[in-house]
């Protein structure tokens, strides 16, 4: 749970004040002091989180006891698992995260949502329900991402294995293990991008991309993909500020013919062994 100020910047936010809603049980009015949004943090994206900010406009604390977030494109409601309260004191903002659940992937892309707050009033809890209003293009875009990864997850397991690299030499490797399902599909790799941190290489250039080309059946023997890599640009404060340096994405195709990125997430120990690859190659 993070408090903001009213006037901090609110990235890729959308912002609904609760006026002209119907209340839910226990709610006399609309509760027009008080504006949500639904955003991704970078620190999230690999925490598998969604924030739910709750903005204050009143002149007194607002005391929130409940919050999730809802929509059609989701197996379930997204939960704010708090155990406690949330005090958020006149003109601040509160981030309430909560984790993301999987799509539904037989259901349509959801062009919106619903968050439904429960605060305290006197003694009362109350409830509120605030649809978001369109142009939300995040849960369209984690709904189109999980539907991608489950897709190829039915042909192969797909993750980086490993990071090698020597002290001194500015060209490193990226290990993909692909293993196979053994069941039926297929799933072509298209290319390997770059992140803020790492870039492919060609002739030991970063390039924005690095072309692959490869089919993976579900059939197949369990094989590797090798990836040269390079430093995207050598910046002690992007190293220090990283958050999604190390999630290196493929642009895959499936056989129904969707194409997306399907990012790579990193272990722990791989993670150390990228930063210390930067941080050798770039002599920080």
């Amino acid at each position: 749970m993070a408090l903001r100020s009213r006037s901090a910047a609110w990235p890729f936010a959308l912002i609904v004040t609760a006026a002209g809603l119907v209340g839910c049980a226990g709610a006399a009015s609309a509760p027009e002091d008080i504006a949500v949004a639904v955003y991704q943090p970078r620190t999230d994206v690999a925490a598998g989180r969604i924030a739910i900010t709750v903005e204050n406009l009143r002149s007194e604390p607002l005391e929130i006891t409940g919050a999730r977030l809802e929509s059609p494109g989701f197996a379930e409601p997204m939960t704010w698992p708090g155990e406690r309260t949330a005090t958020v004191p006149p003109g601040r903002a509160v981030d309430l995260r909560v984790p993301l659940v999987p799509p539904d992937c037989a259901a349509d892309p959801p062009v919106t949502g619903t968050v439904e707050l429960t605060y305290r009033k006197g003694a009362d809890d109350v409830d509120a329900r605030l649809p978001l209003p369109g142009g939300d293009d995040r849960l369209p875009a984690l709904w189109r991402q999980g539907c991608l990864a489950s897709r190829v997850a039915e042909v192969a397991t797909i993750g980086s294995a490993d990071f090698l690299w020597t002290p001194g030499v500015p060209e490193a490797v990226l290990v993909v293990d692909i293993v196979p399902t053994g069941r039926e599909g297929t799933v072509r790799l298209l290319e390997a991008a770059g992140t803020t941190l790492l870039s492919p290489a060609q002739e030991g250039r970063a390039v924005p991309s690095a072309p692959l080309d490869i089919a993976v059946s579900a059939s197949d023997p369990p094989s590797s993909l090798r990836v040269p890599m390079v430093p995207n640009r050598c910046d002690a404060h992007a190293l220090a500020e990283d958050k999604v340096g190390t999630r290196i994405p493929l642009l895959v195709e499936t056989e129904d013919g969707s194409t997306g990125r399907l990012v790579l997430a990193a272990s722990d120990a791989l993670r150390e062994r990228m930063y210390g690859f930067f941080v050798d190659a770039c002599a920080l």
